[in-house]
């Protein structure tokens, strides 16, 4: 669950929840960030990621596999409580086409608010 990786305090309520329902087994609970990801909380409930080249990560902890370049990942919470949506981005780029990821999350952000 991203809740329990990214937004463990915030959303405590909401996770306990969803553990005492049984929606989905209490082990597969991971609390907090992946070890070599780069956690920057621009606000309570959005996170921006970076996933190292190589590394797991929350950047390709699904459709994403690990590769030589690095995942940059925002994730936002919206409607946080009773019934979250998670919204994410995840993009990789070439190192040529870096110079695009602050216009890329920038437009995502603000899109999100």
């Amino acid at each position: 669950m991203a809740a329990a990786r990214l937004f463990p305090q915030e959303e405590r309520d909401y996770i306990q929840r969803v553990i005492d329902e049984k929606m989905v087994p209490k082990e597969e609970f991971h609390f907090g960030p992946y070890p070599d990801d780069v956690m920057t909380y621009k606000t309570a409930y959005m996170v921006e990621i970076e996933t190292p080249a190589d590394r797991d990560g929350f950047g390709t902890s699904e459709w994403l596999k690990k590769s030589s370049d690095p995942v940059y990942t925002v994730a936002t919470l919206l409607d946080p409580g009773e019934e979250p949506n998670l919204l994410t981005l995840k993009v990789r780029l070439p190192p040529e086409l870096r110079y695009l990821k602050p216009a890329i999350i920038a437009n995502f952000e603000s899109a999100a608010k």
